[in-house]
């Protein structure tokens, strides 16, 4: 054995685990498990799993190991079982005859001719031996091993005998002088068939069986033969008490001869074999077969030997004196003779002999820091007598086959390892026995040197005295006991992340530090090691030492806290350096020291920064506080930049984060020097804006934060009751009434006579009147929209109320959002002189000379629009008049310019002195009626003139009423003629013809709530009531006028939903420390130490602390066991508290938790009796930022979502409890095991419930986008150094996008090509959405890519799917950031993963309605497939049908075919590959504007593949250009529809990207695949998710995933039906993605049928849609 860094050492092919790849069991005990039981029950056991074929490893108590190594296989894995090898032969039932137990497979033959004698197969490789037809093989006998063939020749026999490791000895037993004349014996040839080996022979006459990588398999060492000649009548015998022999009584030789062995007197010789193509040839001695002195039986004994296994350094030999120059070198795997050591001069043959053993080092010692003990033990089955004679141990050199007496190897410089002074086996007295020696010295430096094998030489003491000769067997067994010192700790991490040794330290800002590392012992345990935490503080040289229990493979970590008075940091008042490291200690050991890391701690935060607008005259959103009236230079949906600086001198920010009214928050880089400028540009969403401005420190501190208010201007004049932006009129009602909870409630309407039924509460804030400003300043007060503020742009609301209890009169305009969202009453301006604006007083004269004023409040108000003007002859200001009914008649109260200004009632026109019936019957009959308007309402909307249109209904119950219940309308021209006859005459009509809308049915029992509109945009008005019988339901009453007829068509009402408790938490009283439930009667009563701090986004709301264990709780808010939603603005300054709880009798049922992973759903699986929870986690936690948080669970499909502002981030299932959790309700804190926990710090507000409804949040509307087409542009390929121009952040490579990385790409200012002339050449900051194709490639893993806006939180969906070494294109139209970019995520399904990205923008949307090239869209009623060149290539530049050549450029013809006009301009066409002929990609592109780079589809062979191509201009001749690249291969194409520069068609709105379905989760309603051939129906509900509009076209990413099948989907409208085309195609066991535009039916629905024959799960996903 050669010492480390010798050759011998260095060759070794072991590089861990067992020294040879024996088979091991599948099923057992591991070390680390056998560790941890023998340490539990303090026995030793074996890793059971560990076992081989020759070692086992034993698990000690003490957390040491003990290796069990024998030089030869002594077991065989079987069935999973280990067991003993056994020779003993048996019969198969083909006749063939083989071992019970043997390492390798041997047959032999049962008899007969034909067949071989034997078969040897070993690893691949097998070796067919056969005598020459002169033999004759007759059914053999059976002892034990050996099978015997009587008269293979006449009075010759052959015994052949098993080994136990598949080899055999074949003796030919020749027993007579006449047999041994027989010519067959002269020259034996034995025939030989390999299989997977190459045969050959050496000069020695050894034969070896080699495999193709030159390991031998089967070997046949050169042959001996013997006689049975006897030993000197005088030569001492005795019985072998092991096999009952009698042998030579100094030797333990048998006497007589046997096929077994030579005996003592025999004569022998050594044999020379010799291969030649197919045979083996060896040729008996002469002398020794037919001498004169030869004794009979001769036995003649070829063996051939099986590598039973692959370790080949385990092997014997001997060397003999007598014969100087023979090799005795055989593999442990054969069965050799006795090893003798010694000296003997018993006969004439007198010589000194020596054994030699090789074994290899099992590597599971290799470095073992403490070999406790080592030993190997040979079994001594014979002595020259009882008397003990030393034997020594030695360590040699490797031994081979050319060892020899005259070639021994050298003795290593380890001199004699041992020596033991025995006699084992002379007599009974003196048994054999195992005699072990201690090879501790040897070991230590094998486990040091990583040894490969280690030989061992057994010799006598004294070579001259000849009762010191032994003889050994050929096993020989190592134990050794060892243990490695713990490894050097790796992978040195922090929480929150550092760099361990940059040149400048990684700074963490104020909180916990968590120091960790990877721990591991070499031995694979699982006991508890201490990991030594020592972290140093560098300025004061302290240190704080930590000892941490860990176990092997596992991190260690330790968590030092930011509060404790005993810590490291509490006391720190500046930037500190630390130093940190550790070492691992065992039992017994310890490990080097790891490296040592630093990091800053910084305990300072930055102030509050400084907002200013970047001046402009076009684009500049001045704060509210400079400009109180609300003048604002800057536009909703337009970009404004603002500056931020921060002068704080004793501590500079790093960076910005910054939230538009709550919304997920954006971080800038400061500047590196005072003043820290960072410029933003951002498009206001909203009327009233409020940009929240947060510093963050250099080293992550959360400073202060800024709240900047401001106003934007509406892009547009909102149509008449439209709240939202969408364009139809909204439902808006008073609350306080109707069943409804106090407040302002909207519903928005869809246009088509309908709602979506789930209101808002957009009043929650109060109405700016009441000093306490919670939703009840709405009760009994009437509200009404119109653009009061400016007179155009957004409608704001005007809310008046009359206190009957004091007689006070309040008017308040509150600014319309403009998005549907909260009223904000802190920008609400009071009408000046409400009570002279909406009450008449009147002075009496009294007889005493007094006067008295009495005031009469308006009853009933509605807009007027520009009547006033209109019947003046003036231009309308935008400003509306009111319609007032006062004192029992009817005023229109003209507008002056400017908000909340009005010239007072008094100066108002009386327009009716008479209601209406009285007017219609004075004018019919000429009938004195004279009753006036008490008792009546009235409600209007305006025509497209501005004008009213009004209905005036009596409230009247009582039958002697003649207009009881009655409802009239009155249109802008009776309305005209009443102010025109009223202006000029000086005096109020009494007659008028005007229309009976409904003779009854309308009083205030039978309809309480009226409101005009024009619900499904007929221009004609009609009418929503809001009535109520325990649930407020709202109803359209849809008016057609005909000449003087009104009738009504009432669609069945709708339910309106309501949150069940809404507490607003901006009313909490910090004496009496409760919060009310706008919604219902729980009352949330908080802990002594929250308070409620103002002026922030919500003015005020509650502030908790967790190191103060604040909370609020009230009474049981949900019903766990039923669907339900929960939602709470959340604003964290630190992780891991519990947002909202629910509890349980010990444990809390439901949990909204911050954490570090994100923001946690969890709902108790049972009735919060215990700690057990159904958990989705999903978001990013931002601390000190607000969030808002929706978490919905639906008892039927068992599906709990979460989002994050408005965004779906997670999903999951749970199974409803029969039981729940109906404990307190709780903000701030949870339950766990009876005990409150988990306390958040933090701010809260608006905390929602909804029992027994899914509410997800609604889409917020978004501004309509005009599509611009271009000729397709690279804007990204991350392999390319040039085209990461928009990014930063990647380095290009061919494969450098890692896992879970983001990749922000900038769209606004990107410079494109353009087919229309004069559009724009670059992307304008006014882009909503983006049409790219994204191509995923070089992957190393499977995975997907996840794009949305940038500065929003990451969805749950998935964009392109992918899989290894693929390339996968998608096109996606994608919603484009408030700071113009959008982001893409990359996911693979191992960490340490990457891609490369290819990114091509075709086309953008813009909200900017006057741009040149501006499009609309308008879907085909069904899709068409325009193209499919395996069957036709009609209207294609084509010239045969099948494949398309690779190369190829060709046209198709669009406009003037399957419904798509001439003026088309860009069409939506999915493409397909099929029956490609390799890896290629398709473009598609307007016809003369080739691009220069592009993937519009890229294909493999297989199965066909679809992308779609959503907006590929036309060109030349109304055609497009399809080129082929790559490879050849089959295209389609199926249009879906098609753009024009028409205004009129549909345009795009974005929505947060929002998972439909999963029929894997049952998110949808179904939680099963989807059968073959047949069809899933996304509901009217789901799908109105994304909009209540009528027949949305929805941009919907349809992914298939699982199919059993091979086959396609098409995804079409549900009541038009199945088209011929296919909107993604699929193969067996993909996961595929492509992007469908499909419009709804008339119910709301899209179907997706498969087309397959096999089933399929669906998940729809959606970005955006077409209206």
């Amino acid at each position: 054995m050669g010492l480390p860094g010798l050759a011998q050492a260095a060759t070794t092919s072991h590089t861990g685990g067992t020294p040879h790849s024996s088979a091991r069991a599948s099923r057992g005990l591991s070390e680390a498990q056998a560790l941890a039981k023998a340490r539990s029950t303090g026995k030793a056991v074996q890793a059971t799993a560990e076992t081989t074929d020759s070692s086992t490893l034993t698990a000690n108590p003490n957390g040491t190991l003990t290796l069990r190594q024998t030089i030869a296989p002594v077991r065989k894995l079987v069935h999973g079982s280990w067991k003993s090898l056994d020779p003993t032969l048996v019969r198969a039932a083909d006749g063939t005859i083989s071992p019970k137990v043997s390492t390798s497979s041997l047959a032999l033959s049962g008899g007969g001719t034909g067949a071989p004698l034997a078969v040897m197969r070993a690893g691949s490789g097998s070796l067919a031996v056969s005598l020459s037809s002169a033999f004759t093989l007759r059914t053999p006998t059976l002892s034990g091993a050996t099978a015997t063939y009587h008269d293979v020749l006449p009075d010759v026999d052959l015994a052949v005998t098993a080994q136990d490791t598949g080899g055999f000895s074949e003796v030919l037993v020749v027993r007579n002088a006449t047999a041994a004349t027989n010519p067959a014996l002269t020259d034996l040839n034995l025939a030989t068939k390999a299989t997977g080996v190459t045969l050959a022979s050496d000069a020695a006459g050894d034969i070896t069986a080699e495999d193709h990588a030159g390991r031998t398999v089967f070997s046949a060492t050169a042959p001996t033969m013997w006689d049975s000649s006897r030993p000197a009548a005088n030569t001492p015998k005795t019985t072998d008490p092991r096999t009952g022999q009698t042998v030579d009584r100094r030797s333990g030789v048998p006497l007589a001869s046997s096929p077994a062995s030579p005996g003592d007197g025999a004569r022998r010789t050594s044999l020379k074999a010799a291969y030649h193509r197919g045979h083996i040839s060896l040729s008996p001695q002469r002398t020794l077969l037919r001498g004169k002195k030869t004794v009979y039986p001769v036995y003649i004994d070829p063996s051939f030997t099986a590598s039973g296994q692959t370790d080949t350094v385990q092997a014997w030999a001997f060397v003999d004196s007598e014969w100087p120059s023979t090799a005795f070198y055989k593999p442990a795997t054969s069965t050799p003779g006795p090893l003798h050591v010694g000296y003997t001069d018993w006969t004439s043959d007198v010589s000194t002999n020596r054994a030699y053993f090789q074994t290899s080092i099992h590597s599971g010692v290799w470095g073992a820091d403490d070999i406790v003990s080592s030993d190997i033990s040979f079994y001594e089955n014979w002595s020259a007598s009882c008397t003990k004679e030393e034997v020594d141990l030695y360590a040699t050199n490797p031994i081979s086959s050319s060892t020899t007496w005259n070639n021994q190897p050298k003795h290593l410089s380890l001199g004699e390892l041992d020596s033991q002074t025995v006699a084992h086996g002379w007599s009974t007295s003196c048994g054999p026995a195992d005699v072990t020696f201690d090879i501790h010295t040897l070991m230590e430096q094998a486990a040091a040197g990583k040894w490969s094998k280690a030989t061992f030489e057994l010799k006598a003491a004294d070579e001259g005295d000849d009762l010191a000769w032994k003889q050994f067997s050929k096993q020989a067994t190592i134990t050794t006991t060892y243990d490695h010192k713990p490894n050097t700790p790796t992978s040195l991490t922090t929480s929150p992340s550092t760099s361990c040794t940059a040149a400048t330290p990684t700074s963490l800002g104020l909180g916990d530090v968590t120091l960790r590392a990877g721990v591991s012992d070499p031995d694979g345990t699982t006991s508890p090691l201490t990991a030594n935490f020592t972290l140093k503080n560098m300025a004061s040289n302290a240190t704080y030492t930590r000892a941490i229990n860990a176990t092997s493979g596992t991190t260690a970590s330790t968590l030092y806290s930011h509060t404790s008075s005993s810590g490291p940091f509490l006391a720190l008042t500046a930037k500190t350096e630390f130093a940190w490291y550790l070492t691992v200690t065992d039992q017994d050991l310890t490990s080097s020291q790891s490296k040592t890391c630093h990091f800053y701690y910084d305990p300072t935060a930055p102030g509050a920064p400084t907002i200013t607008p970047v001046t402009s005259t076009t684009s500049q959103c001045s704060e509210l506080t400079d400009s109180p009236s609300g003048d604002s230079q800057c536009t909703v949906g337009t970009a404004a930049s603002f500056t931020i600086t921060d002068t704080n001198t004793s501590s500079a920010p790093g960076s910005y984060r910054y939230q538009l009214n709550g919304g997920n928050p954006v971080s800038v880089t400061a500047a590196t020097t005072s003043p820290y400028t960072a410029t933003i540009s951002l498009k206001p969403t909203t009327q009233t804006g409020v940009l929240t401005v947060t510093a963050v420190g250099t080293s992550g501190n959360i400073g202060d934060t800024y709240d900047y208010r401001f106003i934007a201007q509406a892009p547009a004049t909102a149509t008449t009751g439209d709240l939202n932006g969408d364009g139809n009129a909204d439902l808006l009602t008073t609350g306080g009434k109707n069943s409804l909870p106090a407040g302002l409630w909207q519903a928005t309407g869809t246009g088509s006579g309908k709602i979506n039924a789930v209101a808002r509460n957009i009043g929650i804030d109060g109405n700016g009147v009441s000093t306490t400003q919670t939703a009840t300043s709405f009760t009994g007060t009437e509200a009404i929209t119109g653009h009061f503020f400016t007179g155009s742009g957004f409608n704001d609301v005007l809310d008046y109320g009359y206190d009957t209890a004091t007689g006070a009169v309040s008017g308040e305009i509150l600014r319309g959002q403009g998005d549907g969202t909260d009223l904000q009453p802190v920008d609400s301006l009071p009408v000046t002189n409400s009570t002279g604006v909406f009450a008449l007083t009147t002075t009496t004269f009294n007889d005493d000379g007094t006067t008295t004023d009495t005031t009469t409040p308006a009853t009933s108000l509605a807009t007027g629009g520009s009547l006033y003007n209109t019947v003046n002859g003036d231009a309308s200001t935008g400003y509306p008049d009111l319609l007032l009914l006062i004192n029992g008649s009817l005023y229109d109260e003209p507008s002056d310019v400017g908000a909340a200004l009005y010239p007072g009632a008094d100066q108002a026109t009386d327009l009716a002195d008479y209601n209406p019936y009285c007017l219609a019957q004075n004018t019919s009959t000429s009938a004195a009626c004279t009753t006036d308007w008490s008792g009546w309402t009235v409600t209007s909307t305006l025509d497209a003139s501005g004008l009213p249109e009004l209905f005036a209904r009596d409230t009247s119950t009582d039958t002697s009423d003649p207009s009881h219940g009655q409802l009239w309308y009155l249109s802008p021209a009776n309305l005209q003629t009443l102010t025109y006859d009223s202006l000029s005459n000086g005096a109020t009509d009494t007659t008028l013809t005007s229309v009976e809308a409904a003779t009854t049915g309308w009083d205030s029992v039978s309809q309480p709530t009226l409101q005009a509109a024009d619900v499904n945009n007929d221009a004609t008005p009609d009418l929503w009531t809001v009535s109520s019988t325990g649930t407020a339901t709202a109803t359209a009453h849809e008016m057609t006028l005909s000449g003087s007829t009104a009738t009504f068509t009432t669609p069945t009402g709708q339910a309106l939903s309501t949150d069940t408790h809404d507490w607003p938490l901006n009313d909490y009283d910090t004496t009496a420390l409760t919060a009310d439930d706008s919604a219902s009667a729980i009352t949330l009563t908080g802990t002594s130490g929250v308070t409620a701090p103002e002026g922030g986004l919500f003015d005020p709301d509650v502030q908790l602390d967790a190191t103060d264990h604040d909370y609020l709780q009230g009474g049981k808010a949900l019903d766990l066991t039923k669907s339900f939603t929960v939602s709470v603005w959340a604003d964290p300054t630190a992780y891991g508290g519990a947002v909202l709880s629910q509890s349980g009798s010990a444990d809390s049922g439901i949990l909204l938790l911050s954490t570090t992973d994100g923001w946690q759903f969890s709902l108790n699986t049972g009735a919060g009796t215990a700690w057990a929870f159904d958990t989705v986690t999903g978001g990013t936690v931002h601390l000190g930022t607000w969030a808002h948080l929706t978490a919905t669970y639906d008892k039927t499909t068992g599906v709990m979502n979460l989002y994050v502002d408005d965004v779906f981030v997670a999903t999951g299932n749970h199974t409803a409890p029969s039981t729940g959790a109906s404990g307190n309700f709780q903000l701030g804190d949870a339950l766990n095991a009876s005990a409150r926990t988990d306390y958040f710090s933090g701010e809260l507000a608006r905390a929602r419930t909804w029992t027994g409804a899914v509410v997800p949040p609604a889409q917020p509307y978004t501004p309509a986008g005009y599509h611009q087409a271009v000729t397709p542009t690279r804007i990204l390929d991350t392999r390319s150094s040039s085209l990461l121009t928009y990014t930063s952040g990647i380095t290009a490579g061919a494969s450098t996008v890692t896992s879970d990385s983001v990749t922000h790409l900038k769209i606004a200012g990107d410079t494109v090509t353009t087919p229309v002339s004069g559009a724009p050449t670059t992307v304008p900051s006014t882009v909503t959405a983006v049409a790219v194709d994204v191509t995923v490639t070089a992957e190393t893993d499977h995975g997907y890519v996840t794009t949305y806006a940038d500065g929003t939180q990451r969805p749950y969906t998935s964009s392109a799917n992918f899989t290894e070494s693929t390339t996968r294109t998608g096109y996606q139209i994608v919603p484009v950031g408030n700071d113009g970019k959008i982001d893409l995520y990359t996911h693979l399904d191992t960490s340490s993963g990457t891609a490369a990205l290819v990114v091509d923008l075709t086309g953008y949307f813009t909200s900017d309605a006057t741009l040149t090239g501006n499009q609309t869209y308008t879907p085909l009623s069904s899709a068409v497939r325009a193209l499919d060149t395996r069957s036709s290539v009609a209207h294609t530049s084509l010239t045969s049908t099948g494949t398309v050549a690779v190369g190829t450029n060709f046209t198709l013809q669009v406009t003037g075919l399957n419904g798509v006009p001439g003026n088309a301009t860009a069409v939506a066409v999915n493409l397909a590959a099929a029956n490609a002929a390799g890896t290629g990609f398709l473009q598609a592109y307007a016809t003369g504007y080739a691009p220069s780079a592009d993937t519009s589809l890229s294909f493999n062979t297989g199965n066909a593949i679809a992308s779609l191509s959503g907006d590929v201009p036309i060109g030349t001749s109304g055609t497009i250009t399809i080129s082929v690249h790559s490879n050849a291969t089959a295209v389609i194409a199926d249009i879906s529809g098609y753009y024009t520069t028409s205004t009129t068609g549909q345009k795009f709105h974005t929505i947060n990207p929002t998972r439909l379905v999963d029929t894997r989760s049952g998110l949808g309603g179904s939680s099963s695949p989807v059968a073959s051939l047949s069809t899933y129906t996304l509901s009217t509900s789901t799908t109105q998710q994304v909009t209540a509009a009528t027949t949305p076209t929805l941009a919907a990413l349809l992914t298939v995933t699982g199919p059993t099948g091979s086959g396609y989907a098409i995804a079409y409208p549900t009541a038009v039906g199945k088209p011929a085309t296919s909107s993604v195609n699929w193969g067996t066991g993909d996961t595929l993605a492509n992007l469908t535009l499909t419009p709804t039916d008339t119910n709301g629905q899209i179907s997706i049928y498969n087309n397959s024959d096999g089933t399929v799960d669906f998940i729809v996903d959606c970005s955006g849609y077409y209206t």
